[in-house]
């Protein structure tokens, strides 16, 4: 014996909805923190931090997993940002002007971009990693100028190199990090999808990256920078958004943190080269990212032209065309039972009801059909009310079962305002070597029979 506890009392609710807000809190502060690692890590004893994930990826995180987010959030990560330094051992002043510039980069960035309502869809397009970065370019800017500012208040470089080198560094973070957040996949499952879909593009784009790595200390020069050019390009062109990010994001990381380095030392020590450098890393990166939504783009664009040139535009069934072509394959691989199906009375329906109520009645029972037929089966719209399904093949007591179900199951509940709806219908088994037109001609002989001998049934083709 259980007993029901009802629903939950308006505490007990609140007390729920206040642990989770408080654990995704905690989980930002812990996110924030690592990232904070990662940078200071990187930074060494210098002002400057070759690899600073923190602001570009909080931004992301903030878009992707916290809609509600507001001031509280941009606190706790710059708890973080702080909590960090103050474990290395920064001292306060140069821990509090640096992470000032780095929360003021996310906080514009965040705010100008949720406005917007930047999300994973909004990145299928031509044109969106552009846009993405224009609206970028006031919280880059901004940390930039108040980051120089303070590196030139610790008396550690000049003004406008500590403003460019911060800006350019920034734009290489927020060019591969922010999209690779943004076309996140929800879960492995979809991952592996991807992966296995993909393959043909991930497998050599890869192989290619990775000789890259093992010949990059017997390569040298300004070519260094446009070796993964192809792999990136040939990864793009699967419209993979997700993987084109992620191999972007890996060898732009990569040139910028390890090669970076070694390139000033072997060409030159002047900032020309630095900047020349780092700037050819973010055009390298958004380059294929772009390409990458553009190709997204496209795909999109040509599944929608093939639902409409495939599909009945009212009941989103296959049109007579795409059915037949279906069917054709499928009877030649397979064989199966064709079903033709009609509507019973559907003009009294149009004369007392009206045709908007007709065109309802047909959407209605094309998804109450959907619902009823055994995995596999096709279903089209053959004209008017009339439709038609390609059963798998099955013996006669099997198709005749899943026939009985169709019919009843339309018959037993109704489709519109309380309205009872009955359909009939005319089966033909297929034989080899058999065509469409001759099971459309006998199933329609069939139906014919079935509605002379009082519809609400199914006749079987002699």
């Amino acid at each position: 014996m259980s007993i029901d506890p009802g629903p939950a009392s308006p505490s007990l609710q609140t007390g729920s909805r206040l642990g989770r807000e408080f654990a995704a809190l905690m989980c930002l502060l812990l996110i924030s923190a690592l990232l904070t690692w990662i940078g200071v890590a990187a930074r060494g004893g210098s002002s400057f931090s070759l690899l600073w994930p923190a602001n570009a990826a909080l931004v992301g995180i903030l878009l992707r997993y916290y809609p509600r987010a507001g001031l509280v959030h941009l606190l706790v990560a710059l708890l973080g940002f702080l909590l960090v330094d103050a474990c290395y051992g920064t001292p306060w002043r140069k821990s509090l002007l640096l992470n000032g510039a780095n929360i003021l980069t996310v906080a514009i960035a965040w705010l100008s971009l949720r406005r917007q309502g930047w999300g994973p869809e909004g990145l299928i397009s031509a044109t969106a990693i552009p846009r993405l970065m224009l609206h970028c370019q006031p919280a880059i800017l901004a940390g930039a100028l108040c980051g120089g500012a303070a590196v030139v208040w610790l008396g550690s470089s000049t003004g406008w190199k500590s403003t460019i080198m911060w800006y350019l560094a920034e734009l290489i973070n927020f060019s591969v990090l922010l999209p690779s957040l943004l076309t996140l996949l929800g879960s492995w499952r979809q991952c592996r999808q991807e992966m296995w879909r993909d393959r043909r593009y991930l497998v050599p784009a890869l192989l290619f990256l990775l000789l890259i790595l093992l010949l990059d200390k017997h390569l040298g020069g300004p070519g260094l920078l446009v070796l993964p050019v192809p792999a990136l390009i040939w990864l793009a062109l699967s419209g993979n958004r997700f993987f084109t990010c992620l191999a972007t994001c890996a060898a732009s990381l990569y040139m910028f943190t390890v090669l970076d380095d070694q390139l000033l030392h072997q060409w030159s020590k002047d900032a020309a080269t630095v900047y020349s450098f780092r700037t050819g890393i973010s055009i390298l990166a958004l380059s294929a990212i772009t390409t990458a939504c553009a190709v997204a783009e496209r795909d999109q664009l040509f599944a929608r032209l093939q639902q409409v040139a495939s599909h009945d535009h009212l009941t989103g069934v296959l049109n007579r065309g795409a059915f037949s072509e279906a069917t054709e394959q499928r009877l030649e691989r397979e064989g199966g039972a064709l079903l033709l199906l009609d509507v019973d009375f559907f003009k009294k329906i149009n004369d007392e009801h009206g045709h908007p109520t007709g065109d309802t009645v047909l959407v209605q029972l094309c998804q109450r059909l959907e619902g009823l037929l055994p995995p596999r089966a096709l279903l089209g719209r053959m004209g008017g009310e009339e439709f038609a399904v390609l059963l798998p093949p099955g013996g006669e007591s099997e198709l005749a079962e899943q026939v009985d179900r169709l019919i009843q199951g339309v018959a037993d509940r109704p489709l519109v305002q309380a309205m009872r709806v009955t359909i009939s219908g005319g089966l033909r088994q297929a034989s080899p070597g058999e065509s469409l037109s001759e099971l459309l001609a006998d199933a329609d002989l069939a139906l014919y029979r079935a509605k002379q001998t009082g519809r609400n049934r199914w006749c079987r083709a002699t």
